[in-house]
């Protein structure tokens, strides 16, 4: 049987001929977002164990993005760390206040994200970026601590469901609707890598349809 296109891009990234759902893999990330909540946490982690690097500065992207600008002196402190941290590692990808913006929306729209990568962010909705044809998933600071040092991971290859949607959305309603319904009429949705096709998805620009991962991969 083919594999999925989640199958495809871990079998690349951890460097084999196949996978398949269950299988365990150590697989190269392509790119982390790292932001000003669980970002700094896991430097302490990383500081904690004596370890002083980055595995890439080119393959880390970092933005302030939940409290920015800052609402009050902890948040403005979390953002000292976080640029601090950045300047010291030399982080190519740097967008300071002035230049940060959300998250999910600032890694597409400046280049980022690219189709077939394996893409792990400390924030539960890293896997909006799944609109483009790359694996991401959410991550803890434990696991990016991890991701920072070595640039690998462990992962458990999910099994796929697909999703069929046509006709169109109402002018009223968003995309995230028809995903939440999906969701809600699964009785097998745990965990696994969404694939969406139909009518309905063709007619979505990638604005709209970013929108559904979140809630589905």
């Amino acid at each position: 049987m083919p594999m999925t296109i989640t199958e495809k891009i871990f079998a690349r990234a951890a460097g084999k001929q196949a996978v398949k759902p269950g299988d365990i893999v150590n697989a190269g990330i392509d790119v982390i977002m790292c932001h000003d909540v669980t970002t700094p946490p896991a430097i302490s982690m990383l500081k904690a164990h004596g370890i002083d690097r980055v595995f890439d500065p080119g393959k880390i992207v970092v933005t302030p993005d939940h409290f920015q600008p800052a609402k009050d002196i902890q948040s403005a402190q979390l953002h000292k760390r976080l640029d601090t941290w950045a300047k010291e590692k030399g982080i190519k990808y740097y967008y300071p206040i002035g230049r940060a913006g959300v998250c999910h929306a600032l890694l597409p729209e400046q280049g980022h994200i690219r189709p077939g990568e394996v893409i792990v962010g400390g924030d539960s909705h890293t896997c909006t970026y799944g609109a483009f044809a790359a694996f991401s998933t959410g991550i803890g600071s434990t696991d990016l601590a991890a991701a920072i040092a070595t640039g690998r991971l462990w992962f458990k290859v999910p099994a796929s469901m697909k999703f069929v949607l046509n006709g169109k959305i109402w002018p009223s309603r968003q995309a995230e609707n028809p995903a939440s319904l999906a969701l809600t009429t699964s009785q097998k949705s745990t965990l696994p890598a969404g694939s969406r096709t139909g009518q309905n998805i063709q007619s979505l620009p990638p604005t709209r349809m970013r929108s559904m991962y979140p809630r589905i991969q």
